[in-house]
């Protein structure tokens, strides 16, 4: 059973709470910073993956507007996201 005292209460809290514009990812990520990740590929997985590399590729790129390569020398799928990232 809600008294009229809680409902009064319910209302004040949502008062005293910020209200916040939304954030791009750009944004949320530091101003526009650029965020960058690598991920190791194991020797096991290294034939698999050259032979999906366009099945793997296109979504990132296409959908997710994220820069995606393989470093040779490295093994491993660098990513980062450019300014046409939206989120």
């Amino acid at each position: 059973r809600i008294s009229m005292s809680d409902s009064l209460m319910k209302e004040n809290e949502s008062e005293d709470q910020p209200v916040f514009p939304k954030l791009s990812a750009m944004e949320a990520a530091g101003g526009g910073r650029v965020e960058y990740r690598r991920v190791r590929c194991p020797p096991h997985r290294y034939t698999p993956l050259r032979e999906n590399w366009e099945q793997i590729l296109m979504p990132l790129v296409e959908y997710l507007k994220l820069q995606v390569r393989f470093n040779t020398k490295t093994r491993s799928v660098e990513i980062k996201t450019s300014p046409h990232t939206i989120d």
